[in-house]
């Protein structure tokens, strides 16, 4: 199982490692990918609460920026 807000929530001054496998680029075919788990806000409330690092790192990975 992925979870991909995993990846997108670091905060500012964090590395992040291309290779990380909540990276949608690094899944591979046998498992399930969810945005967030069961117990979390929204993933519009999850995006809105990112901080702009987090914010425009997400949109350059899914290639919105």
């Amino acid at each position: 199982m992925k979870i991909s807000m995993f990846v997108f929530s670091h905060g500012k001054n964090v590395n992040y490692n291309p290779s990380d496998d909540f990276l949608p680029m690094n899944y591979t075919r046998d498992f399930v990918a969810y945005t967030l788990p069961h117990d979390n806000d929204t993933t519009r409330g999850w995006f809105d609460s990112l901080n702009e690092d987090d914010t425009l790192m997400l949109l350059g990975k899914l290639s919105f920026q």
